[in-house]
């Protein structure tokens, strides 16, 4: 089996602005998509030094990273500017295919809640990176 994640893909579709999935192309060269670690339940021990657990639902943070000259950075100054038009949210949906490990993510109720208005100028410009908070993450193996 292979780990290379030049085979992924990553479609995103914005209530309202995009209904047909858009696949993201164009990513960082160091980064591609990175996930925030969930709290995945809640622990507490009572004085007698017994613990329960608790199920609890967090949202999920994903960062994406796309090239300064990445066509896919449209889509999200199309997003914030609609965002900022209508004075209100756009939920986005997204699917993401990991084929070198058999994996297919859906992600559901996405909004964004980090955009850099711009790349930062070094010697080059620099990759943008963007944040989406996810309501839930669902995963599929594509093969049994």
């Amino acid at each position: 089996m292979s780990l290379t994640a030049a085979n992924s893909v990553f479609t995103l579709a914005i209530s309202g602005l995009f209904s047909i999935p858009q696949t993201l192309k164009g990513y960082s060269a160091d980064n591609l998509l990175g996930m925030e670690e969930l709290d995945a339940g809640q622990v507490i021990m009572g004085v007698d030094g017994n613990t329960v657990a608790g199920m609890i639902q967090v949202p999920v943070k994903q960062l994406i990273y796309l090239q300064a000259d990445s066509e896919s950075n449209l889509m999200f100054e199309a997003w914030r500017t609609a965002e900022l038009s209508a004075g209100q949210k756009y939920q986005g949906i997204g699917v993401i295919q990991y084929p070198s490990v058999n994996r297919l993510y859906a992600l559901t109720t996405g909004w964004l809640t980090k955009y850099p208005p711009l790349a930062d100028a070094k010697k080059s410009l620099q990759p943008r990176r963007y944040e989406i908070t996810w309501q839930q993450i669902l995963v599929t193996p594509t093969k049994l």
